[in-house]
């Protein structure tokens, strides 16, 4: 019987002894955040930043293997290891975004409170400059009656002098 080309592919992987396969390009994308290097942008091709992933990880070189287009994980026990430090990053990335998205409403809500009080000092500053006007012009008057009272005085002065 003729089997399909890729179970046989499959079939000589796992003879050889490697539980997992995967081009490099998804590996990467899938695993990359769990090394500085890689995450959350690689620019350089997928193969080497396999490499530099699977080195941060810390991975014996028995327990993988790199091909032309795909990495091979020979235990599954090393699968599953990254897999676990996935989750975990996970939950680090999910708090991360979740404290970014909070700073950023408290920021929005900091910056419309600081407009409010500027506004209200404003508005307080301008009805304090018109009750001083007030005052100031209040003053002015009285200062005036009183000179012009003086010269009321003075002139009832000269002519019962006179």
């Amino acid at each position: 019987t003729a089997l399909p080309i890729g179970l046989m592919e499959n079939l000589r992987v796992r003879r050889a002894g490697f539980a997992y396969r995967r081009t490099y390009e998804v590996f990467l994308e899938r695993y990359k955040s769990l090394c500085k290097e890689t995450w959350p942008n690689w620019h350089g091709s997928p193969k080497e930043g396999v490499k530099v992933l699977v080195s941060a990880l810390g991975y014996l070189p028995e327990s993988h293997r790199f091909g032309k287009t795909k990495l091979f994980i020979r235990f599954p026990r090393t699968l599953f290891d990254i897999e676990d430090k996935l989750q975990e990053r996970k939950h680090g990335l999910a708090t991360t975004i979740q404290s970014e998205v909070r700073m950023h409403f408290a920021r929005q809500r900091f910056l419309r409170m600081k407009l409010a009080v500027t506004v209200l000092a404003c508005h307080w500053k301008r009805k304090a400059a018109q009750r001083l006007l007030q005052r100031r012009r209040g003053a002015v008057a009285v200062i005036r009656r009183f000179i012009i009272g003086l010269r009321i005085e003075e002139s009832r002065e000269a002519k019962t002098t006179n």
